[in-house]
């Protein structure tokens, strides 16, 4: 068995050990396209440098499952270049164009494709499938959601854990969310709200994280929306900053070298993930419950809260034990479905959702649920 790891930044480097330590160093290759990003690699686990925006059928043609942590404007590029080489695939890229266009290819070569498996999107959308399966229907569905230094400095109180560039887009794509049943398009940082979490009270706004929820439970589902959060302040800087034009095409590329050295997120550095994911619905009730049970209303809560654990950034460690579970989850089998697969998918398999949660568990990636009911 072989395993390739696409990208060695922080959480694709994070992946490749936890692979190694679970399946064994001649089993795994990292491949990047900087040396100096191999260089943090440890020793043992073979490396590759490639250059990943060209072809890549040379460096996976040996593997049995390649991870694809890639930046998001090389991922469909090479999503399709894996699926292609009917190689199965656990992608946590974020590519804006649409996955689902890849859905044949991928059924035609019999690959299994899990994309957006990370925590947001990722966990939060195997979460509400997992809920949604065990309810008669589901209101609604809200995510807030944000990585975030503990000891936060002026002026952006804030530090990427993955590529800034992926967090720029974040505060530029429009934001899509479900009101009613349609799909409504807001401006990214709009509809601040305050929140209160362990690390402190946050601020969470708009962003267009929904993504693969927009298809697949938009008619399902009649109100989803997705906030990142940050440190209050943060998101009218970021509005500021795209008012005055830093954000435009002309500037943009400097501006992302600039911030990619102010949010540089040192390896040794405090920090913490934070997601909150709230799901509204109907219950089931139960053979041996009254029928007047079952119009009962059920708020089930998931709640995460992560630090870095003095090895591994916390954002590496909830995003990529979770590409790792789903790679464990093809590799033994139990995922055999075939296509392009989105986390809320196959989390609505019982089987599938309690193998994720048990691989997380075991690295102390700990979700906690609460369950309330409301009479109607």
């Amino acid at each position: 068995m072989k395993i390739t790891v696409l990208g060695a930044g922080l959480i694709g480097r994070t992946i490749a050990i936890d692979l190694r330590d679970k399946y064994g160093a001649d089993v795994v290759k990292s491949v990047d396209n900087s040396e100096a990003q191999l260089m943090n690699v440890p020793k043992g686990i073979r490396t590759c440098c490639v250059d990943l925006s060209g072809p890549i059928d040379t460096v996976i043609e040996e593997s049995d499952l390649v991870v694809c942590a890639v930046p998001g404007f090389l991922g469909y590029h090479v999503m399709k270049q894996i699926i292609e080489a009917k190689k199965n695939v656990v992608d946590i890229s974020f590519f804006k164009e649409n996955p689902f266009s890849l859905h044949n290819l991928a059924k035609q070569n019999g690959v299994r494709a899990i994309i957006d498996a990370g925590v947001a999107p990722g966990m939060c959308n195997a979460i509400l499938g997992n809920v949604y399966s065990q309810m008669d229907s589901v209101d609604s569905y809200e995510c807030y959601v944000g990585g975030l230094p503990v000891f936060p400095k002026p002026p952006f109180n804030y530090k990427s854990p993955f590529c800034p560039d992926d967090v720029i887009q974040e505060y530029l794509r429009p934001s899509r969310l479900v009101e009613n049943g349609h799909v409504e398009v807001y401006p990214a940082l709009s509809g601040r709200e305050m929140i209160d979490s362990p690390g402190g009270q946050l601020e969470a706004f708009r962003t267009d994280g929904l993504r693969s929820l927009i298809t697949t439970m938009s008619d399902k589902v009649p109100n989803m929306v997705e906030k990142t959060c940050r440190y209050p302040g943060h998101a009218e800087l970021m509005a500021q900053m795209k008012e005055l034009g830093f954000f435009n095409e002309k500037a943009l590329h400097i501006t992302t070298k600039m911030l990619k050295t102010a949010w540089k997120l040192d390896s040794y550095e405090d920090e913490f993930t934070f997601m909150r994911v709230v799901v509204k619905g109907k219950r089931k009730n139960k053979p041996h419950e009254s029928a007047c049970r079952k119009n009962d209303g059920l708020v089930v809560t998931y709640n995460l809260f992560d630090k870095y654990d003095g090895i591994f950034s916390s954002m590496a460690r909830t995003t990529g034990f979770t590409v790792n579970a789903c790679v464990s989850l093809i590799l033994d089998g139990t995922i055999q479905e075939t296509g392009v697969l989105a986390p809320e998918i196959i989390g609505q398999d019982q089987k599938v959702f309690d193998g994720i949660m048990k691989y997380l568990n075991e690295r102390n990636v700990v979700y906690k649920v609460q369950v309330n009911y409301t009479e109607d």
